[in-house]
């Protein structure tokens, strides 16, 4: 007899190899399995993700904070580039109205045409610090060139008044000085230009005041009028009459004697002061030495001015003498300086510009 428990094939269709308990269980378990993986996976996808998001707004926060601070850094160094050229403006005023015109034309032989202009520049709206500071340097470009021509009138000057006087002659040395010694090439560096400015002009006009006045002087009639020709024709005494007298039965007659007339001659003009120094520099009754009369320079269009003549090289020199004017006929890029002696003759050197 057999029984179902005696069959020697195996149960292969109940359960799974090594694995106890029903068909059921097993998928279960392979259920929950997948449950859990997804549900870790998913929880790392959203731990990534809030991850990224928190980095995407942190370097945007980064970013942000950046760009706030770069506008606050552009706007303070808009703001002290205004300041800046503020600063200029009123001090390029200042030296304009030092060179005050009269009858349409500056105080000294000087083009104030482009400071005009660089100066209305300075008050222009900038957004960016960067164009503030160009109109600045533009400004003190233009600034230099009227400074120099200041100097050069002032330098002149002194060699021209040579009757000043040591006191007035001593003040405009110094005031020349001391606009030549201030700094340049900055704009913060012209803060009391204009005061240096004045300062000059007013000690050279004066100068020429006191040599105009000590050369009116020095060729003035002797105090007392016109100068003296001598005595009348009556200076010397006119003669006495003796009247006579009787003396017994005659008289004599007593006669005087008649003076004669007399006079001396006027005392020659004194010698001009420059008549001397003139002379020995071969001038001898030269107004224009007398005068001590300025060099002058005719100017081609192929002349450079001196502040705009990139690496000047020396190119010979001429001196023309007291009112002299040297005429170059250079083709390529040239300027000069005037350099005076102490005798207030000019000597022109002249530079070919690079």
């Amino acid at each position: 007899m057999s029984s179902t428990n005696d069959s020697p094939e195996p149960d292969d269709h109940g359960s799974d190899h090594g694995s106890t308990g029903t068909p059921g269980t097993s998928a279960s378990r392979r259920k929950r399995r997948t449950l859990i993986i997804t549900a870790v996976a998913i929880t790392v996808a959203l731990v990534s993700g809030a991850v990224v998001t928190a980095g995407l707004v942190q370097t945007q926060q980064l970013e942000q904070a950046k760009a706030d601070a770069d506008a606050t850094a552009a706007a303070a160094a808009l703001g002290d580039a205004e300041t800046e050229a503020g600063e200029l403006a009123k001090t390029i005023d200042g030296v304009l109205e030092a060179l005050a015109v009269e009858n349409g034309e500056p105080v000294i032989d000087v083009d104030l045409e482009q400071l005009l202009q660089a100066r209305d520049a300075l008050e222009a709206d900038y957004t960016d610090a960067s164009d503030v500071r160009g109109a600045s340097f533009a400004a003190v470009r233009e600034l230099d060139l009227v400074l120099r021509s200041v100097l050069a009138t002032g330098r002149a000057t002194v060699a021209q008044v040579t009757l000043a006087g040591e006191d007035a002659v001593s003040a405009l040395e110094d005031a020349v000085s001391s606009l030549g010694r201030a700094p340049y090439g900055t704009p913060s560096s012209y803060a009391n230009r204009d005061q240096l400015v004045a300062a000059v002009l007013e000690a050279a006009q004066a100068a020429r005041d006191a040599h105009e006045k000590a050369a009116i002087v020095a060729s003035a009639p002797p105090a007392g009028g016109a100068p003296w020709t001598g005595g009348g024709s009556n200076a010397g005494g006119s003669g006495a009459t003796g009247s006579g007298s009787a003396a017994g039965s005659g008289g004599t007659t007593g006669g005087g004697t008649s003076g004669g007339s007399g006079g001396t001659t006027a005392p020659p003009p004194p010698p001009h002061p420059r008549a001397a120094l003139c002379e020995s520099l071969g001038f001898t009754n030269n107004l224009a030495c007398l005068n001590s009369e300025p060099t002058y320079v005719a100017t081609n269009s192929a002349y450079t001015p001196l502040s705009s003549c990139v690496d000047p090289g020396a190119y010979g020199s001429h001196t023309p003498g007291f009112g002299g004017t040297s005429r170059p006929s250079y083709t390529f890029p040239w300027s000069y300086q005037i350099d005076y002696t102490s005798s207030g003759l000019g000597t022109v050197r002249f530079f070919v510009c690079g």
